[in-house]
């Protein structure tokens, strides 16, 4: 029987050429994830102060019905409605990083990759569908087959928006790459998240120092800190990790693109 190669690249070489291509084309991305991701996040957390002050009110141990009262009220809602729209943007962000990082020869400009996303705008939203419910199933039982399955059908977005297939057909093709090497495409999968992990802590570092500043000034009474010193701790912990994701997202959807060309070309994929 025909062993399959593990791909031609190594990951070191995978992770370099997306690095390369992410400075590259830093502005791009920069743009489009302010634009799609922090300008609605921040929004989202302004308008969700009052709901978090009346949340806080409620102290260290508030009932249910009291918690309930609080999510059925206008402020909650006028949060959720957002919450929705910011996710809705998060769909388009990501269709338009992947249709950028596999239709772009040269350069791509921010309207051209937007213009991008929306194109696959409302297939994009079916295939994440489609993909949460499988993978939401797989997990349920026992954790396992969903660990199986994320690293079977983790080319398979690059697959629909790259090749244009269905979702199912999206999934089996994905599967058909990675079978015979899912270990060392769980392995490569391991490495990033460990990187992008990383850079997350890094990124955290300022907002841990405020944090626990903060906490010693009040640790005789946790309690007692004050509701706008919590907001404003939180903001600032929320800023920092948009600014990790500013790295990591585009980042990682480079890697991604790039190990899944390099595995397709060993790939036996039957015409």
């Amino acid at each position: 029987m025909h062993k399959l190669k593990r791909g031609k690249m190594r990951f070191g070489e995978i992770f370099s050429l997306s690095w390369k291509e992410y400075k590259k084309n830093f502005k791009v991305f920069a743009t489009i994830l302010i634009l799609l991701s922090f300008i609605p996040a921040i929004i989202t957390y302004i308008i969700s102060i009052p709901f978090t002050l009346e949340y806080l009110k409620l102290g260290a141990q508030p009932t249910f019905s009291e918690i309930l009262a609080i999510y059925l009220s206008s402020k909650y809602l006028l949060v959720f409605i957002f919450g929705i729209i910011s996710f809705i943007l998060g769909l388009w962000m990501s269709a338009s990083l992947i249709y950028n990082s596999l239709y772009r020869k040269k350069e791509m400009s921010v309207k051209e990759t937007l213009a991008g996303g929306r194109k696959y705008f409302w297939k994009f939203f079916g295939f994440s569908i489609v993909y949460f419910i499988f993978l939401a199933l797989l997990f349920l039982l026992l954790i396992i087959p969903g660990i199986i399955f994320l690293v079977f059908w983790i080319f398979a977005s690059y697959i629909f928006i790259g090749e244009n297939k269905g979702i199912l057909e999206s999934l089996k093709i994905s599967k058909k790459i990675v079978k015979g090497r899912w270990w060392s495409t769980f392995g490569f999968l391991l490495l990033f998240g460990l990187i992008a992990i990383g850079i997350s802590i890094v990124f955290s570092i300022v907002p841990g120092i405020i944090s626990i500043v903060i906490g010693l000034a009040y640790l005789t009474s946790p309690s007692s800190i004050p509701p706008p010193t919590v907001i404003t701790i939180n903001f600032i912990s929320q800023i920092f990790s948009l600014l990790a994701n500013l790295i990591t997202t585009p980042l990682g959807i480079l890697f991604f693109k790039n190990f899944y060309l390099d595995m397709k070309k060993t790939a036996k994929l039957k015409k």
